[in-house]
C-alpha cells in the first residue's frame, strides 16, 4: 500500500495531535489531587513536543530543496489545517499537492520510520528518568 509522500503524513499527524492534546479534557476543575493535574498537564506538552518534532521530516525535504524550513513547514501545516491532507513539499520546495505530482512512498516504511522514532524517544525518556532517580537517591 503506498500513501503520499513529501511530509503527508507527518503534517496531518501534527494537525490531529495538536488537537487532541488542545482537546484533552481538563481534569484540573474535577481533581484536586496535584499529580493528576501535573500528569495531564505533562501529557499535554509531550504531545504538543511529539508533533513538533514529526515536522523533522518535511523541515528536512524543505532545506534539501533550499527552501525556508520554517516557511514551508508552516504552509504545509496551514493547507493541512485548511483540509488539504494530500499536500506535502515537492522536490522543488514549495508545498504543492503530492496527489497531482505523483509523489509516493511505501506505508510501510513510514510506520515503520515512525514506531522506532517513537521507541527511541521513549528510551531517552526512560534513560533521563533513570538518571534524575539516581541523583535524587544522592541527595
Amino acid at each position: 500500500m503506498q500513501i503520499y509522500g513529501g511530509g503527508c503524513t507527518e503534517a496531518r499527524a501534527v494537525v490531529d495531535v495538536r488537537k487532541s492534546a488542545a482537546t484533552e479534557q481538563d481534569v484540573s476543575a474535577y481533581v484536586t489531587r496535584i499529580h493528576v493535574i501535573t500528569e495531564t498537564k505533562m501529557y499535554r506538552e509531550a504531545s504538543r513536543a511529539w508533533a513538533d518534532s514529526l515536522l523533522a521530516l518535511p523541515s528536512v525535504l524543505a532545506e534539501n530543496a533550499g527552501a525556508s524550513a520554517a516557511v514551508a513547514t508552516h504552509e504545509l501545516v496551514a493547507h493541512h489545517n485548511l483540509g488539504h491532507h494530500s499536500y506535502g513539499i515537492a522536490p522543488d520546495g514549495t508545498v504543492s499537492d503530492m496527489r497531482t505530482l505523483n509523489v509516493r512512498e511505501g506505508l510501510a516504511v513510514r510506520l515503520s520510520m515512525l514506531s522506532l522514532a517513537t521507541e527511541t524517544a521513549c528510551q531517552i525518556i526512560r534513560i533521563d528518568e533513570v538518571i534524575v532517580h539516581q541523583r535524587e537517591e544522592e541527595i
